[in-house]
């Protein structure tokens, strides 16, 4: 197992900052891991940190990058929006085939991170995508939110507020223009999708939503519900069963 390092690129005039967890052995698959809204690269309670160090004992290459004005990339986040998600996403993709030979590539998102990839999926060429409490359709998403946020007003700055985080209301607007179920009914690749059956942040009807439209598309798509699990399946139990779900399903992909 080689030692995981930092490494940045340019993502629309913004440096994207981002950790690789490469492999020594040759012909192994790659998974470009896109984090979730007001996360980073780390993850809640070191879940995709985690996960990259699971992967690596597997002999599965990974890359987690933070988003332009998430963690340490460039950017604030006021000026983040799914267009800019998308790009990002997609540099990081652009990073690994140049980089590397991945003999196969795998997209895996967190929530947001979910929708960024499904929406990037067919364009990537992915070979799998690996769907973890995904938001299936971010413009309803962010329709909510506005309800709580904007209703509260915009601070001296000009900005909403959304906890320790400053919005702008054009967010919405951007995503409007977006659906990840759409652009994801022309990818031929594998699809894995698990949720939490308790999971307050992204209910699990999200990614019912995400495996009847695969089903209904064709895309050969497995399904885990984790029983008593939170957004970032948060006990030991779930993080394990999880992470097992995971590799196996890529080492399927790649036999």
């Amino acid at each position: 197992m080689t030692k995981m390092y930092f490494d940045q690129w340019d993502s629309g005039g913004k440096t994207i900052c981002a950790s690789i967890h490469p492999t020594t052995q040759a012909g192994r698959p790659w998974v470009v891991i896109a984090h979730g809204f007001t996360a980073d690269r780390i993850g809640k309670d070191y879940l995709l940190a985690k996960l990259s160090k699971y992967f690596a004992h597997k002999a599965i290459a990974s890359l987690r990058f933070d988003f332009a004005g998430c963690g340490e990339s460039e950017g604030e986040f006021h000026e983040m929006n799914m267009t800019s998600m998308r790009d990002n996403l997609l540099s990081a993709i652009n990073y690994v085939r140049k980089r590397f030979v991945p003999s196969k590539l795998i997209l895996l998102g967190h929530s947001l991170g979910g929708s960024v990839c499904a929406l990037l999926a067919t364009r990537a060429g992915a070979d799998g995508v690996v769907l973890l409490a995904p938001v299936a359709r971010p413009f309803e998403l962010f329709n909510r939110l506005k309800k709580d946020v904007v209703q509260q007003g915009k601070n001296s700055s000009g900005f909403y507020e959304y906890g320790p985080h400053q919005m702008r209301e054009d967010f919405l607007s951007d995503a409007a223009h977006y659906d990840p179920l759409r652009d994801m009914t022309q990818f031929h690749g594998r699809l894995l999708v698990i949720h939490g059956d308790s999971d307050q942040s992204a209910p699990i009807h999200e990614s019912e939503t995400c495996v009847h439209h695969a089903e209904t598309a064709g895309i050969d798509c497995r399904y885990y519900r984790i029983k008593n699990a939170d957004h970032n399946f948060s006990t030991v139990s779930q993080t394990r069963i999880v992470f097992e779900h995971i590799g196996d399903w890529i080492e399927e992909l790649c036999a």
